[in-house]
């Protein structure tokens, strides 16, 4: 797939990203805006679950070493997108 399709399929695409390295966030954040993806960044996993239901985000990308573990495995078991 070239990445004119791709652009324009994922345009206005929401996902929310989190990833504990700011630096490597925000490279990667930058990449996915200029691929048309609309990009809720984090750092950590503080209001995600209100995130999740109010954004209704198409994709969720999760750093599984994120900072809190009890938190995701709680986040992951009971999120149903």
């Amino acid at each position: 797939m070239n990445n004119e399709l791709f652009q324009k399929e994922m345009t206005n695409s929401k996902l929310i990203y989190i990833e504990d390295d700011q630096i490597l966030g925000n490279l990667i954040t930058q990449a996915l805006v200029g691929y048309g993806f609309e990009v809720d960044f984090r750092t950590t996993l503080n209001g995600l679950q209100e995130s999740l239901a109010s954004l209704l985000p198409d994709l969720l990308i999760l750093d599984i070493e994120v900072n809190d573990r009890r938190l995701q495995a709680k986040i992951i078991t009971s999120t149903k997108i």
